[in-house]
């Protein structure tokens, strides 16, 4: 049988969400468990990101990507361990992760870490490198510093609002993660897809088959944000690998994806395992998107 991505709306636990009755924030928690334990993705709806930020996002993204090449290149990668700034189509590939070194990425994104980093000893200590290395930014388009800072920062707070679901899922206080995470290295990045206008290698995709690291993983996903662009294509749909059962995508709603990272939380004898995943190849028309941020 296949296996729907559950939305969950998780507005009980948003700001106002102290007027909520313990019997919505429970239903919320055992929804969120069920979906972490048996298919490891879900949908989330009352998120509170507002619809223009979202379209924002997007907007400054995909005038990056629109840029010339050797534009974006200023702003390229500057090392291997650090995600920040451009990585050109072809220089990733994230199934290398899993042992398969054979082909690359149809895709090139752009990445940055945390922004507003205090100017204190804990951010500058050797050991803090590269979770804290600067982030870089490009001219143009002008707005992309000041759209992704504000999108980072709500990406942010709802991060945390989901730890709490996530503590309560585990049988633990809701502020178990708080201290753990005060310090974090969340990152976000775009990521496009081109059109593909030769075949592809044999193997090759748009994103190889992976799991995430950190604890959770924000996805904007196609048709997440608030209104289509007029004649454009959808970009390359997640292609989750959960053999043998196949997955029945949620109607189209204004959401994000939720997916847990690699440190898995076990309790209990109950264990939530990041779940693997994959971008396909496709002949479609390049959009940016995808946004992602990994907490």
């Amino acid at each position: 049988m296949p296996t729907t991505v559950p939305v969950i709306d998780i507005a009980p636990f948003g700001p106002s969400g102290d007027r909520a009755r313990p019997i919505e924030r429970d239903a919320v928690v055992r929804a969120v468990d069920a979906a972490c334990t048996e298919i490891g993705f879900f949908t989330i709806a009352g998120h509170g990101v507002p619809a223009a930020l979202i379209d924002r996002m997007l907007e400054t993204s995909r005038a990056f990507f629109d840029l010339p090449a050797a534009e974006k290149r200023r702003v390229a990668r500057p090392r291997p361990e650090q995600s920040r700034g451009y990585l050109a189509l072809g220089a990733e590939n994230l199934s290398y992760s899993r042992g398969d070194a054979s082909t690359t990425d149809l895709k090139e994104f752009f990445a940055i870490g945390p922004v507003d980093v205090p100017d204190e000893a804990y951010y500058r200590r050797p050991e803090a490198y590269p979770s804290f290395a600067p982030n870089l930014w490009p001219e143009r388009p002008a707005a992309l510093r000041s759209v992704w800072t504000e999108y980072y920062h709500t990406l942010e707070g709802l991060a945390a609002r989901l730890l709490r679901i996530f503590a309560l899922a585990l049988g633990l206080p809701d502020d178990f993660f708080r201290d753990k995470t005060d310090r974090h290295i969340s990152g976000i990045r775009a990521n496009h897809y081109p059109e593909q206008v030769d075949p592809p290698a044999p193997g090759q995709i748009r994103a190889g088959a992976h799991t995430d690291y950190g604890a959770v993983t924000i996805l904007l996903p196609p048709g997440g944000e608030s209104a289509p662009r007029g004649g454009g294509r959808q970009p390359p749909a997640l292609d989750p690998l959960l053999p043998p059962a196949q997955l029945r995508r949620a109607d189209r709603v204004p959401s994000h994806l939720l997916r847990p990272g690699q440190p898995a939380a076990l309790r209990g004898g109950h264990l939530r395992p990041a779940p693997a995943h994959q971008v396909p190849a496709g002949r479609r028309r390049g959009r940016a998107g995808p946004a992602r941020l990994t907490s």
